[in-house]
């Protein structure tokens, strides 16, 4: 997918500052602990943490395997109570999409949507079954799963007291039933506590980044429904994850809200610390702000699950943070305090997986670490992989690859979305200028903030600005955020090209406003080595040092800048060659 971007004069005096953030948004590619919607260069994995066991997905036939606890046949079985080592899910081939946790659900290459698990009491099937045709997206609760479709109505099935279910009865069912006035949801979770299906409810993320609510009455929301109702206080969300009594949302700009009600208020001394907030009331607690530690980047992932009482987030320089249950060392700090704020836990980490009783997260050198419980209590079903079961309070390096998993490596997981639509940061649009972002994509539409479709959209004003562009079934989504600010008389210096002699992007193209008199630019390696230098730049390198190609990688510039009017200025920024 291409981006052009555009820049005639008009906006009078109007000086702007472009940050442009590749959402990486997954159609059909997103997992318990996927951040849909996650910012700057998050993908998912083919590994995932569930209730009490783990999950990935292997081979040329995408077959799902699962190890660990039984109990509520997350295994899709009922023959073995456990297991220490991976087995096949049956029949769960060709698997494009998983949802873990005490019930479980796949999406299968031809999008049908099939479901298991959740113990007796759920109403749910033992064994995989087919559920839905049509279907991008799937969310495995406790004793209910949800779905969307493709045509963004949102269906549920399992038990149904609490209104999970969105279809203004209370009547549970084995067959999905279609929530009431949903037709524009890219997500919709399952969230709630085993202690009871009444705290059950569904939370469904719309286009609009705007959330609703069925269910959860006095756990979740305050208002008592069995249909679809707005959540009050969430706008710009592009992710949405919970556990047993809070739910949290990822916006636009890595800010995350807690939601819900504090699971364990009678222990003053050691409270869980479920919602992040420091704060034990015992009632419901709306939309909040959670506080991160300083020094923390924007978020740009989080995680939680099923009937868990804890929760992570992943920022944009790979640290991990945690909050909540830490009774079983879940939360790897070396400690089994629980944790009542967000607290770093971990560093250089691209993925992360919340269960209910360990975490996994995944690091960026491909490796999985491990820490917390396989249950309540070391038995069977371990979780540790090629380690004995045991509890451990800190990460330690499992290995799925070596006996007796014998599993495949570590990999982004299937139909993942890229587009190089990202800009930079700190992309400037000087004084008297305007940009046009448009889509050179057949069949491509445009959703902006004003709700106009369109092929292109001119941006003239400071503001918050949405995009969405869906192709073959992917969704690419930008958040684009512009703000007035002073800058020099340089309009754009890209933080990317691609000289692979396609004719698009291929040489480094330094926008110059009619105030510059000349430029002189110099790139160097990370090394800090001299890879190019030019006086009186005129926009013709092509990425070459002494007639030969750059490797692609990261470089970093000096642009001197000589103003009309004798003044001169130095920007220096980072620059990456993609070919």
């Amino acid at each position: 997918m291409k981006h052009s971007l555009t820049i005639l004069n008009e906006v009078p005096s109007l000086i702007l500052c472009l940050f442009i953030f590749l959402n990486n948004s997954h159609a059909q590619n997103s997992l318990t602990g996927d951040g849909f919607g996650g910012r700057s260069w998050y993908v998912a994995h083919n590994y995932q943490a569930g209730a009490y066991g783990a999950y990935t997905v292997c081979g040329n036939d995408n077959q799902l395997y699962g190890w660990g606890g039984n109990d509520y046949f997350e295994l899709g079985t009922d023959i073995i109570p456990y297991s220490d080592v991976a087995i096949a899910i049956p029949n769960m081939n060709n698997v494009k999409f998983y949802s873990t946790g005490y019930a479980s659900g796949v999406i299968k290459n031809d999008n049908t949507a099939w479901v298991w698990g959740g113990g007796f009491y759920s109403g749910l099937p033992i064994t995989p079954t087919y559920m839905l045709s049509d279907v991008r997206f799937i969310d495995g609760g406790v004793n209910h799963v949800v779905f969307v479709k493709n045509d963004s109505t949102v269906w549920g099935v399992g038990k149904n007291q609490s209104g999970a279910l969105g279809n203004g009865t209370h009547n549970s069912t084995s067959v999905p039933v279609q929530m009431i006035g949903i037709n524009n949801a890219v997500r919709a979770i399952a969230v709630g506590s085993n202690e009871g299906s009444l705290l059950a409810a569904s939370i469904i993320l719309l286009a609009d980044g705007t959330v609703k609510i069925s269910g959860g009455y006095n756990w979740f929301t305050s208002t008592n429904t069995s249909i679809p109702v707005i959540i009050p206080g969430l706008n710009n969300i592009i992710d949405v994850k919970g556990g047993a009594s809070a739910a949290f949302a990822l916006n636009s700009i890595g800010q995350v809200y807690s939601f819900g009600k504090e699971f364990n208020t009678l222990n003053p001394f050691n409270p869980l610390g479920t919602l992040g907030l420091g704060t034990f009331t015992g009632v419901f607690t709306p939309p909040t702000l959670l506080n991160f530690p300083l020094g923390s980047n924007p978020i740009i992932a989080i995680s939680a699950n099923n009937d868990g009482l804890l929760a992570l987030a992943l920022d944009e320089n790979g640290n991990v943070y945690g909050w909540g249950d830490n009774r079983f060392g879940q939360l790897g700090d070396g400690t089994f305090d629980n944790v009542s704020t967000p607290k770093l836990i971990a560093t250089n980490a691209i993925d992360i997986f919340a269960g209910e009783t360990f975490t996994y997260i995944l690091k960026a050198d491909n490796t999985i670490w491990a820490t917390g419980a396989s249950g309540y209590s070391v038995g069977g079903g371990s979780v540790w992989m090629n380690l004995t079961n045991e509890i451990r309070n800190r990460f330690t390096q499992i290995n799925p690859v070596i006996s007796p998993m014998n599993l495949c490596v570590t990999k982004p997981f299937g139909n993942i979305c890229t587009a190089n639509l990202n800009f930079g940061k700190d992309t400037f649009l000087c004084q008297g200028e305007r940009m046009i972002l448009n889509t050179e994509i057949s069949n491509a539409n445009y959703l902006w903030q004003n709700n106009s479709t369109s092929s292109s959209y001119t941006i003239t004003k400071a503001g918050i600005y949405w995009v969405k562009v869906v192709k073959n079934g992917c969704e690419y989504k930008d958040t684009i955020i512009i703000s007035s600010k002073n800058c020099s008389c340089i309009q754009l210096i890209p933080r990317v090209f691609t000289p692979n002699g396609d004719g698009i992007y291929d040489k480094w193209v330094i926008d110059k406003h009619n105030c510059v008199k000349q430029i002189d630019v110099s790139v160097y390696n990370r090394y800090g080595s001299l890879v190019f230098q030019k006086r009186n730049y005129q926009n013709d390198w092509n990425g070459t040092w002494g007639f030969k190609p750059l490797p692609d990688a990261t470089y970093y510039y000096i642009v001197r800048v000589f103003g009309l009017d004798g003044n001169e200025s130095i920007l220096k920024g980072d620059l990456t060659i993609l070919r």
